[in-house]
């Protein structure tokens, strides 16, 4: 399981990503749960293999930049549509490897477990339409009923500032193609996928200490 800390801030100042220090002022709110967390990928954690003769093997699958945004969480289940890119490793019976990429298009469902002290979580499974891979000899396809439901939490770090850090993992089973899609082999084991960032926010200390640094600055500015 991967982790990411998310910072969600409505501010009239900015955002600071990637090591920037993040400022807020009074105008922060509350910004609602959101599934996908937003600049985040999903990183295969596993390795799998074919079970014919387990020399084909899948590495590195990763699903990025989805195209609609993020979905705001209900307490109700929800079923929220996704289209993404796709990016694999695949390791021929020879040796050789290659890299392939692609979309897939599918859905979350997803379903409310509660709240524990300060962390919000849901069930959530996963189920593919259809995966899009442009390459020849390279196909995938999503094989249903197998997989067991992942899970999600929003654990909240700090009340005056909305601070989340964002757990989340799902399994999900394949079948891949070396012969253009002619014929497919199931892999081993589902694949194991957790949530990566894209980003990675400061954590809370450095944001106070970006705010103690703007005031410092705007009261010298109202000084000259």
């Amino acid at each position: 399981m991967a982790h990411v800390r998310a910072r969600f801030l409505k501010s009239s100042l900015f955002v600071g990503i990637l090591g920037a220090t993040a400022l807020a002022d009074a105008s922060v709110q509350t910004t609602e749960l959101a599934w996908p967390p937003a600049d985040s990928d999903f990183v295969q954690t596993n390795s799998v293999t074919t079970n014919a003769d387990g020399k084909v093997k899948v590495d590195d699958i990763k699903i990025t930049k989805p195209i609609d945004k993020p979905t705001p969480l209900t307490e109700e289940p929800q079923t929220i549509s996704f289209v993404n890119s796709l990016e694999a490793l695949v390791t021929f019976g020879d040796g050789s490897v290659r890299k392939v990429d692609g979309s897939v298009k599918g859905a979350f469902s997803t379903m409310y477990l509660g709240l524990e002290g300060q962390a919000r979580s849901w069930n959530i499974e996963a189920a593919f339409d259809s995966i899009d891979i442009n390459d020849n000899d390279v196909a995938m396809r999503y094989r249903p009923g197998n997989h067991k439901p992942g899970k999600f939490t929003f654990t909240r770090l700090d009340q005056r500032e909305t601070i989340y850090n964002v757990d989340g993992f799902f399994d999900v089973f394949f079948d891949i193609s070396v012969d253009g899609g002619k014929t497919f082999q199931e892999l081993t084991d589902p694949v194991e996928f957790g949530i990566s960032p894209a980003v990675t926010p400061e954590p809370a200390s450095m944001a106070a200490l970006g705010l103690a640094a703007a005031t410092l600055i705007r009261r010298r500015r109202q000084s000259r």
